[in-house]
């Protein structure tokens, strides 16, 4: 661009001063000439470095929002394909949730019970039979099994890994079948 605009100045002012001869090239005018190119090329190359860089090396870079399973397990399925759009909420990939599951089913009885000992253990204390410690240890107890029915019915909720927003999947790093180990944040 900055040849383009070079070779236009010289051209206007060789017609000016040597074609057509509507001025004299003095040495005032080889002054102004030259001075108005050299300030021009000057206010260009201070515009550009201030307002638009260049750079031989260029990087494209785009947010990354990397995924991994918040609970370990068996891959079963990955329906999405790399470097394709992706919408919010489409599945990514989903975990075997058979094992927490199975842990829902065998707490939910015992969470049952633990809480039909509790309200026993309550109505006793009310009728002063049994002490305050009976009382609070079987609390501690409904309280443990709940948190653990909560964690693994929230292991079973989060089996399938959704798109957290629109994009494209890129490294994709999973196969089904594979094992996936639990990662927190």
């Amino acid at each position: 661009m900055e040849i383009l605009v070079t070779i236009a100045y010289f051209f206007l002012v060789r017609l000016v001063f040597f074609e057509y001869k509507w001025l004299r090239f003095s040495l005032s005018w080889k002054f102004i000439v030259f001075g108005l190119y050299g300030l021009a090329a000057l206010t260009e190359v201070v515009m550009l470095g201030q307002f638009t860089p260049y750079s031989k090396v260029m990087f494209v870079q785009r947010p990354v929002i990397q995924m991994a399973p918040e609970i370990g397990g068996i891959v079963l399925s990955i329906p999405v394909k790399p470097n394709t759009p992706v919408k919010t909420g489409d599945v990514l990939f989903e975990m075997d949730p058979q094992v927490h599951q199975d842990k829902v089913a065998e707490l939910e009885p015992e969470v049952a019970l633990a809480q039909r000992q509790y309200d026993d253990t309550v109505a006793l204390v009310k009728a002063s039979v049994e002490r305050q410690l009976a009382l609070e240890s079987k609390r501690d107890n409904l309280r443990s099994l709940q948190a653990q029915l909560e964690k693994a019915q929230y292991h079973v909720d989060h089996s399938t890994i959704r798109a957290p927003a629109n994009g494209y999947v890129v490294n994709l790093q999973c196969a089904p079948g594979s094992s996936s180990g639990s990662r927190r944040r």
